[in-house]
């Protein structure tokens, strides 16, 4: 990846810089194990997918915007599992993979969506 990163010139360097630093922030906050502290992981997750994915780590990508959904799904927040789900459609979709089958959303009236 740093080679990737070199041929890219120094456009891409200062970004990359702060990658890890994002991540760190990101993983600091899930530790306290807080539906916000998840939502915060996986919030730093999409930028660094796009980086990735921009340098042709599409693999790399895809494990991080993975990861983001598993964070997203802790946070409780469905805000932030729709992100991370546009996320990771974006990147299959670089990849030339189909993104996941969409699920039915809930019916109106029931709180599950499931008939009673």
């Amino acid at each position: 990846m740093r080679r990737r990163i070199a041929a890219h010139g120094s456009r891409h360097a200062e970004p990359a810089g702060r990658l890890p630093g994002l991540l760190g922030d990101g993983r600091l906050a899930a530790r306290s194990r807080t539906e916000l502290g998840c939502a915060r992981l996986s919030a730093s997750c999409t930028p660094i997918a796009q980086f990735l994915g921009k340098l042709g780590g599409h693999q790399q990508a895809r494990l991080t915007a993975d990861r983001g959904i598993t964070y997203a799904d802790l946070s409780g927040s469905a805000l932030v599992v729709a992100a991370a789900a546009r996320e990771s459609a974006i990147v299959l979709r670089h990849q030339g993979r189909p993104a996941p089958p969409r699920t039915r959303p809930p019916s109106p009236g029931t709180a599950t969506g499931f008939p009673r």
